[in-house]
């Protein structure tokens, strides 16, 4: 028990060095997904919890005990003030922002839901019964169902196109019509993210422990980046500091110039397993005292370790 106390306080004060300021061990399940709404974050767990944390203090504010199995991803959907979570029992999940309650269940699809996508007046979802499924996202009426015959993992929009990552390709919808647009292939496994990099640059994350830099407008991947030593699980993109950030299974965190693609900034064994999601938060500051808020001074990471690593994102490192 000596040893691995002290295994774990040397593992502390690394990434301590590395850039952690706080460590947080409240949860007792793994962390699978970050949503920012508001002043908090909320973090969805293995087990069906819903914790919600105060941003500014980064203390816990509750815990949610849901009734679904686990909480797979969670997306806010603005125009109806709700949050819709998928869970590991094929269906939908729907949450009152203001109350926190749920609102609605939704089980049409028949195998896992992967990934939800806010389109305008619609949410899109994606699941292993190789369907996408558009919903009405203010009386959840299922409106159209697309069978692809591709099992799809993620899902992203960027101008007029809906971006699906399947087990080894991109596929692009047009996202007023649902029709299909065209198929970028590069990587060889699962896609599992996307983020917009400015408005003609699109990067993914892969299982292919890849990520892909794609041009918006003719479909080319511009650049092929061996980013990881495992599956690449997210992705985000800071305008302030133009810089994107990437987890993944291997444990790690990396920074990447969005221009020259160069990785800035490695965290090795972020977290003790596999790093989940990421999410940039304003820490503070007074944004009255200046002409334009203050960038994110803060990363935050979950993990599978049931974890929640916040670190600062060093001056140094700014473009």
């Amino acid at each position: 028990a000596a040893a691995t106390a002290d295994g774990k306080e040397r593992a502390l004060r690394a990434r301590r060095a590395q850039g952690l300021t706080l460590q947080l061990n409240d949860l007792d399940e793994p962390v699978t997904c970050m949503l920012d709404v508001g002043a908090h974050v909320l973090l969805g767990c293995s087990n069906g919890h819903i914790a919600v944390y105060h941003k500014k203090t980064r203390r816990p504010v509750e815990i949610r005990r849901t009734s679904a199995p686990s909480v797979s991803s969670l997306t806010f959907v603005r125009r109806a003030m709700t949050i819709w979570g998928t869970s590991k029992d094929n269906k939908i999940y729907v949450w009152s922002v203001r109350t926190g309650k749920m609102v609605r269940v939704l089980d049409d699809h028949e195998g896992r839901v992967t990934a939800l996508l806010p389109v305008n007046k619609y949410v899109w979802s994606t699941s292993t019964d190789v369907t996408f499924r558009v919903w009405n996202a203010k009386t959840y009426k299922l409106l159209k169902t697309v069978s692809v015959q591709k099992f799809m993992i993620s899902i992203h929009a960027h101008g007029p196109h809906v971006w699906i990552g399947t087990e080894s390709a991109i596929m692009r919808w047009d996202k007023h019509t649902c029709k299909p647009v065209d198929l970028l292939k590069r990587h060889r496994k699962m896609v599992h993210a996307f983020v917009s990099v400015g408005e003609h640059r699109v990067w993914s994350a892969s299982a292919d422990r890849t990520i892909c830099v794609w041009d918006t407008d003719s479909g080319e991947c511009v650049r092929q980046i061996d980013a990881h030593g495992s599956r690449v699980t997210s992705l985000l993109y800071s305008a302030a500091t133009n810089h994107v950030y990437s987890c993944s299974h291997d444990k790690s965190i990396k920074v990447w110039h969005a221009t020259t693609f160069e990785c800035l900034r490695s965290i090795d064994m972020a977290h003790d397993d596999a790093v989940t999601a990421l999410m940039l938060v304003d820490a503070g500051g007074d944004a009255a005292a200046a002409p334009a808020p203050p960038p994110p001074v803060e990363l935050w990471s979950t993990s599978l370790d049931s974890r929640i690593g916040v670190w600062s994102v060093d001056a140094r490192y700014t473009a």
